[in-house]
């Protein structure tokens, strides 16, 4: 940046929107060197951050100016005429700003005031007039204020301001007297450019806030993205996706934005052949040094930003049109709980079609996936998305790879953790042709019982905290639609037949959630009125992948109730089960039940065996559930690739 000056100024001095001289001594006479000029304005540029201060920070300020006048830290401006754009400062000047607008609402002549200087926002321009009308309800529910909030961002001002409209410094007029007194006397620091580049701004505004750790990674790439954007196209793209993002959480969808961003360029970057060996992190920064491929290669040391190696504006502006498109058809899918048109169009092919069965399969395991609440699954989805359904010339089979993305899916929520990033890394990264096929392999390397770990099945008892009951009931119902109706064969996963596994995904009446091996309660009903008290170690197993059949209602209802297991495997003998999943685990689960009977005659009794005893028989049975799973899905005899 050229043509920099600093200089220390009164909040009177630099809000107030008269005419202002700045003055230094030199050789003991006051020299301006510095005019603010009348009717001034601050912006808050659209490449700031979004306001990020809450009700315990403005608090904090109100209560530290009250006590005395301070010195406010530092602001950095760059000057266009009598507009002074904000690269530093901007949370702190928008609450002083309020405050002062608040005060001059609250106590009109009967405290004197100054005149301030007006702050526009230019993602959202609408502030500007809420903030004169003091954010009236009449300003609030204007469709324009409204569509003027391009990054959501009206409920934290408002928030804010409700913070200010409750401060019992500032709604008691000695205190308020005294506040903006000490307020007007308060020093800022500021340091003042007069640089005509907005590239210099940009630049400014990132190595100002990554030398003191204030921006987070989505601050840090928008700061890049921006740096060389002249005009306005993809600045336009980036409010869409930051609105699109918003959308999706309303329909319940958890997929953080910068794993939006990490899994769509893995996704689409590596089809362009320059960036072959290219790895970046969840940062969008190098992981290692890349040269490029030109006959000159230029080198990127580790840490560099994805945005300054890529440097080409037409790519980007084209990616986040294409990533946009694909967030509005995760839209379709997460908010229609049935099919709609919207969805018939997206799953719609050239050549022959889709049946409705099967589009209806697919819209419903689709949705679950969006709805989980683990990210890295929804980034095959978006492969699936970028390579298929963005695709024009898709066809009927490249729908049905779908299949292939839900079981790799299942599997991964059921026994991985979100650290295992790597088991996608290949796959999102491969090209539209190979893609699916890669799918296919990570299952069999991962997955078949000869390659299974004990770990992972340790990791599929291991509840997480912050998933309940019903994460675990869909994810089993999942488990259970592979093992009765999906198989590999020839390289695809092939889902059949289709309208029987549409029945069992929608029909609760037929298959009802039965907490089979550990019953969801307190107390397990043994015989007559003997009951047995469940350990608190033993109810973990309650909300277990491995706990769950699928039954019809009334059997569930009125005959299993909270019957010990070997009371029910008793009972259900003389039932039709007609889930093929639910015969396996109760084919299975006869030694465990064996062995809890005989616990119950020994001396040493339940308590024992269910402390010392079920963990190891309980892991030997999900162990055998799951190499029948994996097992009936990988082993087909139309599967040539074996």
């Amino acid at each position: 940046m050229d043509r920099l000056s600093g200089y220390i100024l009164p909040i009177k001095k630099l809000f107030s929107n008269e005419k202002a001289e700045i003055v230094v001594a030199i050789n003991n006479k006051d020299v301006p060197v510095h005019e603010l000029e009348a009717n001034r304005s601050f912006v808050i540029p659209y490449f700031q951050r979004e306001i990020r201060w809450e009700a315990d920070n403005v608090n904090e300020l109100i209560d530290d100016i009250k006590r005395k006048e301070k010195h406010l830290g530092n602001m950095i401006l760059s000057q266009h005429g009598s507009v002074y754009s904000i690269i530093d400062g901007q949370q702190r000047t928008t609450v002083l700003l309020m405050i002062l607008s608040y005060i001059r609402k609250k106590y009109h002549d009967k405290i004197e005031m100054f005149s301030t200087c007006e702050l526009v926002i230019e993602s959202f321009d609408g502030f500007s007039l809420a903030l004169k009308e003091f954010f009236s309800d009449d300003v609030l529910t204007k469709k324009e204020y409204i569509d003027s909030d391009k990054l959501q961002q009206r409920d934290s001002y408002l928030d804010i301001w409700k913070t200010i409209s409750q401060s019992a410094t500032l709604n008691n007029q000695r205190t308020a007297k005294d506040f903006l007194e000490n307020l007007g006397n308060c020093n800022v620091n500021i340091v003042l450019s007069k640089s005509s580049d907005l590239d210099d701004d940009i630049s400014h505004f990132i190595d100002v806030n990554l030398k003191g750790l204030m921006l987070d990674d989505e601050d840090v790439f928008k700061g890049y993205l921006f740096k060389n954007d002249k005009g306005e196209e993809i600045r336009k793209e980036w409010f869409a996706f930051k609105q699109n993002v918003m959308m999706l959480r309303e329909c319940k969808v958890e997929y953080p934005l910068m794993s939006l961003l990490e899994h769509f360029f893995l996704c689409d970057l590596y089809a362009v052949n320059d960036f072959e060996g290219l790895l970046f992190n969840s940062s969008l920064r190098l992981v290692r040094e890349f040269k490029t491929a030109e006959d000159i290669p230029t080198t990127y040391r580790a840490k560099t930003h994805l945005v300054e190696v890529v440097n080409d504006k037409s790519y980007f502006l084209t990616a986040f049109r294409n990533l946009n498109k694909v967030i509005n058809i995760f839209h379709k899918f997460a908010s229609n709980e049935s099919l709609s048109d919207d969805i018939k169009q997206a799953l719609s092919c050239v050549g022959s079609k889709v049946d409705n069965d099967e589009q209806k399969v697919i819209h419903n395991l689709l949705n679950k996936i969006l709805k989980d609440k683990n990210s890295l699954p929804k980034a095959l989805v978006m492969k699936f998305v970028v390579c298929v359904l963005l695709s024009d010339t898709r066809t009927k089979n490249d729908i049905k790879k779908f299949y292939g993305v839900f079981c790799l899916s299942t599997l991964f929520n059921i026994f991985e953790s979100e650290k295992s990033k790597e088991i996608f890394s290949s796959i999102l990264k491969s090209s539209n042709d190979k893609w699916h096929l890669e799918i296919i392999q990570k299952i069999r390397d991962r997955y078949v019982s000869s390659k299974h770990t004990q770990a992972r099945l340790f990791t599929a008892i291991k509840q997480p905290k912050d998933e309940s009951d019903i994460d675990y009931q869909y994810r089993c119902k999942s488990l259970a639609v592979i093992y009765n109706y999906f198989r590999i064969e020839d390289s695809c996963v092939v889902c059949k037949p289709v309208d029987k596994a549409m029945l069992y995904l929608t029909d609760s009446n037929s298959f009802s959630t039965e907490h089979f091996v550990i019953s969801n309660s307190d107390t397990m009903q043994i015989h007559g009125d003997i009951s047995y008290s469940l350990p608190v170690e033993i109810k973990k197993y309650q909300t277990n992948i491995f706990n769950f059949i699928f039954i019809q209602r009334e059997v569930n209802k009125d005959k299993c109730r909270n019957n010990w297991l070997p009371n029910k495997m008793q009972i259900l003998k003389s039932e039709s089960i007609s889930c093929e999943y639910s015969q396996m685990i109760i084919e299975n689960l006869t030694e465990l039940s064996n062995r809890m009977e005989k616990a119950l005659d020994k001396d040493y009794g339940l308590d024992s065996f269910f402390l010392r005893d079920f963990k190891e028989a309980y892991l030997n049975y999900a162990r055998a559930a799951l190499i029948a799973i994996v097992g009936k899905l990988v082993t087909s005899t139309g599967d040539k690739s074996q």
